[in-house]
């Protein structure tokens, strides 16, 4: 039985993203939406979220209510969108303040707590293995964040972050060839560009300089 499911469970992944790829035990949930050329390896799990083309996510990962940009490279065991309790109220159980939780019991009889945020992950950013991503988080195009890393707060574009709390500890890059990065925004160029000139990847001033040419 648990065959025939994953059997069914993969066919209609391929059928909403044929270009993507799945490994066993992949679950992308009916309200996420896949781009182009998505790999979503063993045992990660994709519930309200939307992820950009040619990003791939990494075994055992988890997201959930979270925006995920193009070219991104997502490491394994990684958590977007940690949800939270309602610490401003006498209790933190939601026996007391939800009414949709799977619980055994629960007092409430409506919803009067919002557990996840949307959480939104910039393009071509790299998350290391095993880090947390608090949900409502924005992570800036082109950013880092460290294996291990807690995120509770933003993330600039092209930072890297890390530690437990995550903190920036440098930029990639100067802040002109920063903002000249963003201007392009190279992860919309068509792929045919890509494919001819990715050599010119090696070094953003090169970049930069060819499609000042090209422009």
């Amino acid at each position: 039985m648990s065959y025939y499911r994953d059997t069914v469970k993969f066919v209609n992944l391929k059928r909403k993203c044929p270009s993507c790829h799945f490994y066993k035990g992949a679950d992308v949930d009916d309200n996420s939406k896949l781009g182009k050329y998505n790999v979503i390896f063993q045992n990660t799990r994709i519930i309200s979220s939307t992820i950009g083309d040619h990003t791939y996510i990494q075994k055992n990962s988890t997201v959930i209510l979270a925006k995920i940009g193009k070219y991104c490279s997502i490491a394994g065991g990684v958590r977007i969108g940690l949800g939270k309790h309602a610490i401003d109220s006498v209790s933190t159980h939601p026996a007391f303040y939800s009414a949709s939780q799977p619980l055994a019991k629960t007092y409430s009889k409506t919803n009067k707590f919002s557990y996840f945020d949307e959480t939104t992950i910039g393009h071509d950013v790299w998350i290391g293995e095993n880090a947390m991503i608090k949900d409502g988080i924005k992570i800036g195009n082109g950013a880092i964040i460290a294996a291990g890393a807690i995120v509770t707060k933003d993330v600039p574009d092209y930072a890297v972050a890390a530690g437990v709390p995550a903190k920036v500890i440098k930029l990639r890059f100067s802040e002109n060839i920063i903002k000249e990065l963003l201007a392009l925004k190279w992860w919309d160029f068509p792929e045919d560009f890509l494919e001819k000139n990715y050599e010119f990847f090696d070094k953003p001033e090169r970049l930069i300089e060819l499609c000042g040419k090209t422009r």
